[in-house]
């Protein structure tokens, strides 16, 4: 299979540049790789679910965690749809770098060949934890944790924040 782009990685950021390229009227594939970590929340959710909770007096986790998952799905169904309305092939498994524009993906059932004019690797984040830091996941808590809290702290100090 040969397309202009191909796109590896399964983060909002892969989405939107398969996305973009394909409005640009490029043929475009999207391989997204069985191992991205799974439950990721973009910050734009975060930031949009802060926004559609402030000043209504939300004072839950609970509710919280609710809106997120409710935004995100939202996304990823909307994602969905325009990948499928601006033709990205999508290809889900164990992703393989084989040659400077080719890749083998294997997924339960075959393993394809994909070659591209272009590769982009989208290769995401994940929260550092420096070691002297001594994350507990209750008061010294990364993105990945702050939503298993059980209520809102009274007071936050960022570090880093990219």
């Amino acid at each position: 299979m040969n397309y202009e782009l191909l796109v590896i990685g399964s983060g909002s950021d892969a989405i939107a540049e398969a996305l973009s390229s394909a409005r640009l009227g490029m043929h475009v594939a999207l391989a997204q790789p069985s191992s991205a970590r799974a439950g990721a929340v973009s910050f734009a959710v975060w930031k949009q679910a802060a926004g559609n909770l402030a000043g209504r007096g939300v004072s839950s986790m609970k509710v919280l965690r609710d809106e997120i998952s409710r935004l995100d799905r939202d996304r990823k169904e909307h994602d969905q749809n325009e990948l499928n309305r601006l033709g990205v092939e999508v290809f889900s498994g164990d992703v393989r770098l084989v040659a400077e524009n080719e890749i083998l993906i294997r997924d339960d059932f075959e393993v394809r060949s994909i070659r591209a004019d272009g590769v982009l690797i989208a290769s995401g984040t994940k929260p550092m934890r420096p070691s002297h830091f001594c994350f507990d996941d209750r008061t010294v808590v990364d993105v990945d944790s702050l939503l298993k809290l059980d209520g809102f702290p009274k007071s936050v100090v960022v570090v880093g924040a990219g």
